[in-house]
């Protein structure tokens, strides 16, 4: 893989995608100016909203309190994507974690959501994919699970999740053309970091809703472990709830003082074959590194 996400964003080398560093990504936050420019505002959310190294060491992988809710209408319109038993879960109520229309200027804000295409072709610019509606029932509730930490990542490659027969999903996730950037509506197209032209869409960034809740998109863990098993959890959404605890060994990274008690609710779009054990989800975010798929931003 030495193509990614270079062949999508074209002028930029391989290393502007995480300042060098394949595994953590950009140290600071003058490194997302490197990024292509619609990549630099999500960038530095992670700087401004997660608080990346701005303290001893902190944030660094935090550890996450996480249970499932249902999948928010600002993350499904980005995905096309929603979970078949979605309304069994308890619904966010974003107005319960902090003061709404706080976004800072550098967050930006969820996209405009994709058209459906005209039959017979596969990309599109504007309108919204036709979503599912879940068959009402009560919610129920969702159990949270401790004792299980975070990371980030940004390759470019096509999501697993945009594959078909992932997850209890009618729909899966969109991928986006690597050069044209439309929305693929073809779920077969080839990824572009296994010389094909289906990329991560840029919209798959975090972004901020309020003060305490951000969202955004994830990979998960196949270990089993904590109830997350790969691509059965396609699809799903699930509430990261940032706690005040750090690596035992060597007493390392955790949370910033400012991101504790905050929570961040993401989509499985993609899942993290190399990532196992207490280690559960893998933020998408950009600037936070390529790790084993150094092609795909190139590409």
């Amino acid at each position: 893989f030495t193509s990614g996400c270079t062949a999508q964003f074209s002028g930029y080398s391989s290393g502007d995608f995480d300042c060098d560093n394949n595994y953590g990504g950009c140290n600071a936050k003058s490194g997302c100016a490197r990024l292509p420019q619609e990549l630099q505002k999500p960038c530095e959310w992670r700087y401004d909203w997660y608080q990346w190294l701005m303290k001893d060491g902190q944030t660094n992988n935090p550890y996450v309190n996480f249970r499932r809710v249902q999948c928010p209408r600002e993350l499904t319109e980005i995905s096309g994507s929603v979970p078949l038993d979605d309304a069994k879960y308890p619904k966010v109520d974003v107005d319960s974690y902090g003061e709404t229309g706080s976004t800072p200027a550098t967050t930006g804000a969820p996209p405009s959501p994709p058209e459906v295409p005209a039959p017979g072709k596969t990309t599109t610019t504007t309108a919204r994919p036709e979503l599912p509606v879940p068959s009402p029932q009560p919610p129920a509730e969702s159990e949270w699970v401790t004792g299980t930490w975070t990371t980030g990542y940004w390759d470019c490659c096509k999501p697993s999740c945009a594959w078909p027969g992932k997850g209890n999903v009618e729909k899966p996730t969109l991928a986006c053309d690597a050069r044209s950037g439309e929305r693929l509506f073809d779920a077969n197209v080839k990824s572009v970091c296994d010389g094909g032209t289906a990329a991560a869409c840029a919209d798959n960034a975090p972004f901020l809703v309020n003060s305490g809740l951000s969202m955004g998109f994830s990979a998960v863990a196949v270990s089993g472990k904590h109830g997350l098993s790969g691509d059965d959890n396609c699809g799903q959404c699930y509430e990261l709830k940032f706690v005040d605890q750090i690596h035992p060994k060597d007493s390392w990274g955790g949370a910033h003082p400012e991101l504790v008690g905050k929570s961040m609710v993401v989509q499985v779009t993609n899942i993290g074959y190399d990532v196992s054990g207490d280690h559960s989800f893998d933020i998408q975010i950009p600037g936070a590194g390529q790790g084993i798929f150094t092609s795909g931003c190139t590409a």
